[in-house]
């Protein structure tokens, strides 16, 4: 019962903030990691309040539960970036708290596969959204880059190597 008040944390009535995302993911994570430590502890004890094969199914739940809200976050993130909702600053400062969130859900995977728990399927997923990701953020630095040269009115940069190794640097 315990396991399912703290698998439903993660969905329904989840602030919408990006600073209450954090905290609330914060408290999902450290919730699920408790569980499945105790529950492990209490199996190696010789209490079994779950078989083993009930808490690799509530696993398998959480894991899916994760993956949703991750994927409804980075959604989030990419459509504020994506479509310059806000200022550069707010796109950047959104890139970094799903970068908070990512490595929270990295050490929750981490601790958990200490204690015998299948957590490839978080990596992979992980894997997955970091090309995404990187595309993400690329596409804001060269719309940051764009701004700033528009602003000081300054032309590319191109960098040429020099006979003595040294980068050299004009104005194309």
């Amino acid at each position: 019962m315990q396991c399912l008040q703290a698998l439903e944390m993660g969905s329904g009535n989840r602030p919408t903030g990006q600073t209450d995302f954090i905290t609330s993911n914060h408290h999902y994570f450290a919730a699920l990691a408790g569980f499945f430590i105790i529950e492990d502890s209490l199996m190696k004890s010789g209490i079994e309040l779950y078989s083993r094969a009930e808490v690799d199914a509530l696993w398998e739940t959480a894991c899916s539960k994760i993956k949703a809200i991750m994927h409804e976050q980075f959604g989030l993130i990419q459509t504020s970036v994506t479509h310059g909702s806000g200022s550069p600053a707010a796109g950047s400062d959104a890139c970094m708290k799903f970068v908070q969130v990512k490595y929270t859900l990295i050490l929750l995977a981490k601790t958990l596969a200490g204690y015998g728990f299948f957590v490839q399927p978080l990596f992979e997923f992980l894997a997955g959204m970091r090309d995404k990701f990187e595309a993400i953020l690329l596409s804001r630095l060269r719309s940051e880059i764009k701004e700033v040269r528009t602003a000081y009115g300054v032309g590319w940069f191109c960098f040429t190597a020099c006979k003595t190794r040294r980068l050299s640097r004009r104005l194309c």
